[in-house]
């Protein structure tokens, strides 16, 4: 199992006059759960903190070292980020004990190809991007596969109990949810039908639909093209 470690130290200022911490580089952050009561005001080195986050997730154990012998096993619980700049303000993390289970969320990452999305012009439905399991600490997945091969045909379906777990791993969610299948296309009579339910129009919204984003990606890639080449600059371009 990777452990990805991250140094952080003791902070002593608290609420807005943080900021100045950020402009040094660093980021306000707390750290709570094992054995220590309460929450222990920390910081941690941006780039640091983003090259490990990139690496770990929120599903994979850090190693934050605080001081010289003050190590602790932590995951990225929260975070808080700038609404513009997207830049992390504030960070959670949750000290476990290797020796008691956790439950935490994992993500789902898609997987193979369906011949039915492929030879059959089907649309791939993701329902879940991430499920809740329980384990000890060092057996936590940073993410699960979910092998859509098993699509074949038009609603055939990927349930919770297809899923291979790691040993001793578990699920939280019912083995017969579904978490992904493949519908027929629709027609644009159909589309237009549906729409007109509030209710199924709500259900519409909440699916991505691979197939049909694939086709809208493919024909802005068309409708771009066109506009370059009727573009004056383009014109100049290929004279000279």
């Amino acid at each position: 199992m990777q452990t990805h470690k991250l140094v952080g130290k003791p902070r002593t200022v608290l609420g807005k006059k943080v900021k100045r911490y950020r402009k040094d580089g660093f980021i306000p952050a707390v750290l709570y759960g094992g054995k220590h009561k309460g929450a222990v005001p920390i910081l941690v080195g941006e780039k640091d903190f983003l090259k490990v986050y990139k690496e770990a997730g929120v599903s994979s154990l850090v190693s934050l070292q605080i001081g010289q012998d003050d190590i602790r096993k932590v995951l990225v619980h929260d975070m808080t980020r700038h609404a513009l700049t997207n830049r992390f303000l504030h960070i959670d993390f949750y000290e476990v004990r290797m020796d008691e289970k956790l439950k935490a969320k994992v993500p789902l990452v898609y997987v193979g190809e369906s011949s039915a999305v492929k030879n059959e012009g089907g649309m791939l439905v993701r329902a879940m991007q991430d499920i809740e399991v329980e384990c000890l600490p060092q057996d936590l997945p940073r993410e699960l596969e979910v092998d859509i091969s098993l699509l074949k045909k038009f609603h055939d379906m990927v349930r919770v109990k297809d899923i291979k777990l790691p040993k001793g791993v578990s699920v939280e969610a019912n083995l017969d949810v579904v978490i992904a299948l493949v519908e027929e296309p629709r027609t644009e009579s159909e589309l237009e039908k549906l729409s007109e339910a509030p209710e199924e129009q709500a259900a519409i919204s909440q699916i991505k639909v691979v197939g049909e984003e694939e086709r809208n990606k493919k024909k802005e890639e068309a409708v771009q093209k066109e506009e370059n080449l009727k573009s004056p600059s383009a014109g100049k371009q290929a004279k000279a």
